[in-house]
Protein backbone atom coordinates (compact mmCIF):
# COMPACT_ATOMS: atom_id res chain seq x y z
CA UNK A 1 0.00 0.00 0.00
CA UNK A 2 1.04 3.12 -0.99
CA UNK A 3 1.82 5.93 1.68
CA UNK A 4 -0.23 9.59 1.20
CA UNK A 5 1.72 12.56 -0.35
CA UNK A 6 4.64 13.70 1.64
CA UNK A 7 4.63 10.71 3.48
CA UNK A 8 1.14 11.33 5.28
CA UNK A 9 -1.29 8.81 6.10
CA UNK A 10 -3.89 8.66 3.27
CA UNK A 11 -6.54 8.21 5.68
CA UNK A 12 -6.63 9.31 9.79
CA UNK A 13 -8.66 7.66 11.69
CA UNK A 14 -10.10 9.91 15.04
CA UNK A 15 -11.67 7.90 17.25
CA UNK A 16 -12.97 9.69 20.48
CA UNK A 17 -13.12 7.67 24.13
CA UNK A 18 -15.06 8.21 27.28
CA UNK A 19 -15.06 5.48 29.43
CA UNK A 20 -15.60 3.32 27.00
CA UNK A 21 -12.64 0.71 28.59
CA UNK A 22 -14.95 -2.36 27.55
CA UNK A 23 -14.89 -1.50 24.14
CA UNK A 24 -12.16 0.18 23.21
CA UNK A 25 -9.63 -2.40 22.62
CA UNK A 26 -12.09 -3.96 19.91
CA UNK A 27 -12.63 -0.89 18.19
CA UNK A 28 -8.73 -0.24 17.78
CA UNK A 29 -8.49 -3.92 16.89
CA UNK A 30 -11.00 -3.29 13.88
CA UNK A 31 -8.91 -0.34 12.60
CA UNK A 32 -5.49 -1.72 12.94
CA UNK A 33 -6.47 -4.92 11.37
CA UNK A 34 -8.18 -3.81 8.20
CA UNK A 35 -7.30 -4.45 4.99
CA UNK A 36 -6.31 -1.03 3.65
CA UNK A 37 -3.03 -0.29 6.17
CA UNK A 38 -2.00 3.50 4.70
CA UNK A 39 -3.58 5.57 8.07
CA UNK A 40 -2.71 6.75 11.58
CA UNK A 41 -4.96 6.07 14.02
CA UNK A 42 -6.00 9.23 16.64
CA UNK A 43 -7.45 8.36 19.80
CA UNK A 44 -8.89 11.24 21.73
CA UNK A 45 -9.55 10.43 25.29
CA UNK A 46 -12.32 13.14 26.31
CA UNK A 47 -10.94 13.05 30.27
CA UNK A 48 -12.08 9.09 31.36
CA UNK A 49 -12.40 8.20 34.39
CA UNK A 50 -11.94 4.79 34.00
CA UNK A 51 -9.37 2.55 32.94
CA UNK A 52 -9.62 3.53 28.76
CA UNK A 53 -6.78 5.51 28.88
CA UNK A 54 -4.49 2.46 29.67
CA UNK A 55 -6.22 0.27 27.54
CA UNK A 56 -5.04 2.43 24.65
CA UNK A 57 -1.77 2.83 25.92
CA UNK A 58 -1.25 -0.84 26.14
CA UNK A 59 -1.56 -0.99 21.96
CA UNK A 60 1.30 -1.46 20.56
CA UNK A 61 1.25 0.07 16.96
CA UNK A 62 2.92 2.79 15.92
CA UNK A 63 0.27 4.23 14.03
CA UNK A 64 -1.36 4.99 17.25
CA UNK A 65 -1.49 8.46 18.89
CA UNK A 66 -2.72 9.31 21.93
CA UNK A 67 -4.74 12.81 22.82
CA UNK A 68 -5.70 13.21 26.60
CA UNK A 69 -8.04 16.09 27.26
CA UNK A 70 -10.65 17.31 29.60
CA UNK A 71 -13.70 16.05 29.09
CA UNK A 72 -15.70 18.52 26.25
CA UNK A 73 -17.97 15.95 24.28
CA UNK A 74 -17.41 14.11 21.30
CA UNK A 75 -17.54 17.61 19.24
CA UNK A 76 -14.95 18.56 21.18
CA UNK A 77 -12.63 15.41 21.41
CA UNK A 78 -13.21 14.88 17.29
CA UNK A 79 -11.95 18.26 16.57
CA UNK A 80 -9.01 17.25 19.04
CA UNK A 81 -8.11 15.01 16.92
CA UNK A 82 -8.81 16.37 13.51
CA UNK A 83 -6.73 18.83 14.67
CA UNK A 84 -3.61 16.33 14.79
CA UNK A 85 -4.94 14.61 11.55
CA UNK A 86 -2.57 14.05 8.26
CA UNK A 87 -4.77 12.52 6.12
CA UNK A 88 -6.41 12.97 2.70
CA UNK A 89 -9.67 11.86 3.97
CA UNK A 90 -10.85 11.73 7.57
CA UNK A 91 -13.34 8.37 9.41
CA UNK A 92 -14.55 8.89 12.64
CA UNK A 93 -15.19 5.65 14.69
CA UNK A 94 -16.81 5.81 18.23
CA UNK A 95 -14.77 4.35 20.78
CA UNK A 96 -17.81 1.63 21.51
CA UNK A 97 -18.00 1.09 18.08
CA UNK A 98 -16.12 -1.14 15.46
CA UNK A 99 -15.92 -1.55 11.94
CA UNK A 100 -15.43 -4.77 9.56
CA UNK A 101 -12.24 -5.32 7.86
CA UNK A 102 -12.85 -4.04 4.55
CA UNK A 103 -14.48 -0.90 5.29
CA UNK A 104 -11.81 1.33 4.46
CA UNK A 105 -10.57 0.00 1.36
CA UNK A 106 -13.98 0.04 0.03
CA UNK A 107 -14.46 3.10 0.94
CA UNK A 108 -11.18 5.06 -0.01
CA UNK A 109 -11.36 3.12 -3.23
CA UNK A 110 -15.18 4.44 -4.07
CA UNK A 111 -13.63 8.08 -3.12
CA UNK A 112 -10.81 7.72 -5.68
CA UNK A 113 -12.99 6.87 -8.23
CA UNK A 114 -15.73 9.55 -7.38
CA UNK A 115 -13.54 12.71 -6.70
CA UNK A 116 -17.03 14.70 -6.54
CA UNK A 117 -18.13 12.58 -3.18
CA UNK A 118 -16.85 14.42 -0.07
CA UNK A 119 -18.50 11.98 1.93
CA UNK A 120 -19.11 8.69 1.91
CA UNK A 121 -20.94 6.41 3.92
CA UNK A 122 -22.23 3.07 4.76
CA UNK A 123 -24.90 1.06 6.80
CA UNK A 124 -24.60 -0.13 10.49
CA UNK A 125 -25.58 -3.03 11.89
CA UNK A 126 -26.49 -2.74 15.49
CA UNK A 127 -24.82 -4.54 17.92
CA UNK A 128 -25.58 -4.70 21.87
CA UNK A 129 -22.91 -4.55 24.40
CA UNK A 130 -22.20 -7.85 24.04
CA UNK A 131 -21.94 -7.85 20.36
CA UNK A 132 -25.17 -9.70 19.92
CA UNK A 133 -26.59 -8.49 16.42
CA UNK A 134 -29.78 -6.44 17.13
CA UNK A 135 -30.58 -5.78 13.26
CA UNK A 136 -30.45 -2.64 10.91
CA UNK A 137 -30.08 0.72 11.87
CA UNK A 138 -31.11 2.09 8.91
CA UNK A 139 -31.99 1.09 4.59
CA UNK A 140 -29.94 3.49 2.90
CA UNK A 141 -30.24 3.09 -1.48
CA UNK A 142 -27.10 3.17 -3.48
CA UNK A 143 -27.60 6.84 -4.30
CA UNK A 144 -26.42 10.51 -3.57
CA UNK A 145 -28.23 12.44 -0.75
CA UNK A 146 -29.16 15.96 -0.89
CA UNK A 147 -29.15 19.10 1.91
CA UNK A 148 -32.82 18.31 1.47
CA UNK A 149 -32.67 14.73 1.91
CA UNK A 150 -30.53 15.78 5.06
CA UNK A 151 -33.14 17.84 6.68
CA UNK A 152 -35.91 15.40 6.23
CA UNK A 153 -34.30 12.70 7.67
CA UNK A 154 -30.41 11.37 8.70
CA UNK A 155 -29.79 8.86 6.31
CA UNK A 156 -26.34 7.68 8.76
CA UNK A 157 -27.99 6.93 11.79
CA UNK A 158 -24.46 7.59 13.56
CA UNK A 159 -20.97 8.96 13.54
CA UNK A 160 -19.00 5.51 12.95
CA UNK A 161 -20.28 5.55 9.31
CA UNK A 162 -18.84 7.34 7.01
CA UNK A 163 -15.19 8.81 5.26
CA UNK A 164 -14.95 12.61 4.24
CA UNK A 165 -12.55 14.52 2.13
CA UNK A 166 -10.64 16.75 4.28
CA UNK A 167 -11.43 19.70 1.63
CA UNK A 168 -14.70 19.87 2.99
CA UNK A 169 -13.97 19.97 6.64
CA UNK A 170 -11.32 22.84 5.76
CA UNK A 171 -14.80 24.01 3.58
CA UNK A 172 -16.72 24.56 6.32
CA UNK A 173 -15.25 24.82 9.19
CA UNK A 174 -15.03 21.61 12.13
CA UNK A 175 -17.65 19.99 14.78
CA UNK A 176 -19.90 22.52 16.56
CA UNK A 177 -19.26 22.11 20.18
CA UNK A 178 -22.00 23.91 21.12
CA UNK A 179 -24.66 21.51 19.96
CA UNK A 180 -26.31 19.03 22.91
CA UNK A 181 -25.88 16.47 20.53
CA UNK A 182 -25.92 15.65 16.66
CA UNK A 183 -22.58 17.81 15.80
CA UNK A 184 -21.96 14.97 12.59
CA UNK A 185 -25.77 15.89 11.45
CA UNK A 186 -24.90 19.41 11.63
CA UNK A 187 -21.40 18.71 9.63
CA UNK A 188 -23.45 16.67 7.10
CA UNK A 189 -25.55 19.45 6.35
CA UNK A 190 -23.23 21.78 5.81
CA UNK A 191 -20.92 19.76 3.58
CA UNK A 192 -24.07 19.12 1.62
CA UNK A 193 -24.40 22.80 1.14
CA UNK A 194 -21.09 23.37 -0.55
CA UNK A 195 -22.25 21.23 -4.03
CA UNK A 196 -24.52 18.76 -5.30
CA UNK A 197 -23.72 15.18 -5.37
CA UNK A 198 -21.32 15.57 -2.94
CA UNK A 199 -23.18 13.04 -0.13
CA UNK A 200 -23.23 9.35 -1.25
CA UNK A 201 -23.99 6.60 0.50
CA UNK A 202 -22.95 2.66 -0.58
CA UNK A 203 -25.30 0.48 1.09
CA UNK A 204 -23.18 -2.38 2.43
CA UNK A 205 -23.09 -3.25 6.18
CA UNK A 206 -19.20 -2.45 6.83
CA UNK A 207 -20.01 -0.74 10.92
CA UNK A 208 -20.99 -2.34 14.20
CA UNK A 209 -22.81 0.62 16.12
CA UNK A 210 -23.30 -0.38 19.79
CA UNK A 211 -26.54 0.58 21.34
CA UNK A 212 -25.65 0.18 25.31
CA UNK A 213 -26.42 2.09 28.96
CA UNK A 214 -25.45 5.81 29.05
CA UNK A 215 -24.98 6.97 25.74
CA UNK A 216 -26.08 10.43 24.59
CA UNK A 217 -28.29 8.76 21.67
CA UNK A 218 -30.10 6.90 23.86
CA UNK A 219 -31.01 10.44 25.96
CA UNK A 220 -33.86 11.82 24.10
CA UNK A 221 -34.03 15.18 26.09
CA UNK A 222 -30.85 15.90 24.94
CA UNK A 223 -31.39 14.58 21.44
CA UNK A 224 -35.08 16.53 21.08
CA UNK A 225 -32.89 20.00 22.47
CA UNK A 226 -29.93 19.10 19.46
CA UNK A 227 -32.40 18.35 16.55
CA UNK A 228 -33.93 22.48 17.51
CA UNK A 229 -30.14 23.73 17.46
CA UNK A 230 -29.49 21.59 14.16
CA UNK A 231 -32.65 22.75 12.39
CA UNK A 232 -31.98 26.27 13.47
CA UNK A 233 -28.97 26.01 12.12
CA UNK A 234 -29.61 24.58 8.48
CA UNK A 235 -32.62 27.31 8.45
CA UNK A 236 -29.61 29.99 8.57
CA UNK A 237 -28.86 28.16 5.30
CA UNK A 238 -31.75 28.10 3.34
CA UNK A 239 -34.79 28.67 5.12
CA UNK A 240 -37.68 28.07 2.10
CA UNK A 241 -36.32 24.30 2.43
CA UNK A 242 -36.26 23.93 6.21
CA UNK A 243 -40.22 25.65 6.41
CA UNK A 244 -40.91 23.23 3.42
CA UNK A 245 -39.60 20.36 4.73
CA UNK A 246 -39.81 20.83 8.15
CA UNK A 247 -43.34 18.92 8.77
CA UNK A 248 -41.92 15.43 7.62
CA UNK A 249 -38.51 16.11 9.35
CA UNK A 250 -40.11 16.46 12.51
CA UNK A 251 -41.93 12.77 11.98
CA UNK A 252 -39.09 11.30 11.15
CA UNK A 253 -37.61 12.73 14.30
CA UNK A 254 -40.30 12.35 16.58
CA UNK A 255 -40.75 8.23 15.33
CA UNK A 256 -37.18 8.32 16.29
CA UNK A 257 -37.56 9.29 19.70
CA UNK A 258 -40.23 7.52 20.14
CA UNK A 259 -38.00 4.09 19.31
CA UNK A 260 -35.62 5.74 21.75
CA UNK A 261 -38.03 6.35 24.49
CA UNK A 262 -39.12 2.65 24.16
CA UNK A 263 -35.35 1.21 24.24
CA UNK A 264 -35.65 3.11 27.16
CA UNK A 265 -38.36 1.08 28.67
CA UNK A 266 -40.21 4.55 28.97
CA UNK A 267 -43.44 3.53 27.01
CA UNK A 268 -45.72 6.21 27.71
CA UNK A 269 -43.53 9.00 26.19
CA UNK A 270 -42.91 6.64 23.36
CA UNK A 271 -46.74 6.44 23.00
CA UNK A 272 -46.66 10.62 23.24
CA UNK A 273 -43.64 11.03 20.39
CA UNK A 274 -45.69 8.42 18.03
CA UNK A 275 -48.78 10.89 18.44
CA UNK A 276 -46.58 13.84 17.90
CA UNK A 277 -44.79 12.07 14.35
CA UNK A 278 -48.12 11.47 13.32
CA UNK A 279 -49.53 15.08 14.01
CA UNK A 280 -46.42 16.63 12.58
CA UNK A 281 -47.08 15.01 8.99
CA UNK A 282 -49.69 11.93 9.30
CA UNK A 283 -49.49 11.36 5.31
CA UNK A 284 -45.51 10.44 5.61
CA UNK A 285 -46.35 8.84 8.91
CA UNK A 286 -48.89 6.64 7.76
CA UNK A 287 -47.36 5.49 4.88
CA UNK A 288 -43.78 4.78 6.33
CA UNK A 289 -44.04 1.14 7.78
CA UNK A 290 -41.39 1.76 10.86
CA UNK A 291 -44.03 4.07 12.22
CA UNK A 292 -46.02 0.58 12.44
CA UNK A 293 -43.23 -1.29 13.19
CA UNK A 294 -42.54 1.05 16.23
CA UNK A 295 -45.96 1.28 16.91
CA UNK A 296 -46.19 -2.49 17.75
CA UNK A 297 -43.19 -2.44 19.62
CA UNK A 298 -44.27 -0.01 21.86
CA UNK A 299 -47.79 -1.46 22.42
CA UNK A 300 -46.48 -5.28 22.61
CA UNK A 301 -44.30 -4.51 25.49
CA UNK A 302 -46.73 -2.54 26.86
CA UNK A 303 -49.47 -5.32 27.26
CA UNK A 304 -47.47 -8.96 26.08
CA UNK A 305 -45.40 -10.98 28.61
CA UNK A 306 -41.72 -10.30 28.20
CA UNK A 307 -41.21 -13.71 26.08
CA UNK A 308 -43.96 -12.62 23.84
CA UNK A 309 -42.36 -9.30 23.51
CA UNK A 310 -39.52 -10.64 22.81
CA UNK A 311 -40.30 -12.99 20.16
CA UNK A 312 -42.24 -10.02 18.39
CA UNK A 313 -39.28 -7.67 18.56
CA UNK A 314 -36.92 -10.58 16.90
CA UNK A 315 -39.73 -11.13 13.67
CA UNK A 316 -39.39 -6.74 13.19
CA UNK A 317 -35.55 -7.62 12.94
CA UNK A 318 -36.11 -10.23 10.52
CA UNK A 319 -38.38 -7.95 8.62
CA UNK A 320 -36.26 -5.57 8.62
CA UNK A 321 -33.60 -7.48 7.15
CA UNK A 322 -35.84 -8.77 4.32
CA UNK A 323 -36.56 -4.79 3.27
CA UNK A 324 -32.47 -4.67 3.44
CA UNK A 325 -31.69 -7.47 1.10
CA UNK A 326 -34.74 -6.16 -1.53
CA UNK A 327 -33.78 -3.00 -2.10
CA UNK A 328 -30.57 -4.20 -2.10
CA UNK A 329 -31.40 -6.41 -4.74
CA UNK A 330 -33.41 -3.57 -6.38
CA UNK A 331 -30.48 -1.28 -6.27
CA UNK A 332 -28.38 -3.57 -7.86
CA UNK A 333 -30.54 -4.49 -11.03
CA UNK A 334 -30.86 -0.11 -11.50
CA UNK A 335 -27.09 0.45 -11.31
Amino acid sequence: MSVGAGGSPRVSVVVPAYNVAPFIEQCLSSVLTQSFSDLELIVVDDGSSDSTLAVVEAVDDPRVQTVCKENGGCASARNAGVAQARGEFLAFLDGDDYWLPNMLSTGVALLQEHPEVDVLFFLSRVVDESGRNLGLLKLGSHRSYSFEDLIVENPVGNGSASIIRRRALEQTGTFDESLAASSDCDIWLRITALRPGNFACLPEILVCYRRRDGQTTGNWPRMTLAYEQVLQKACAVDPEAVRRLEPRSRCHKHRYHAYIAYESGELGTALRFLLLSARASWHTFLFDIRSWLIASAVLSKWVLPERAHGCLARRAGALRELLFQRRRRRDQCTT
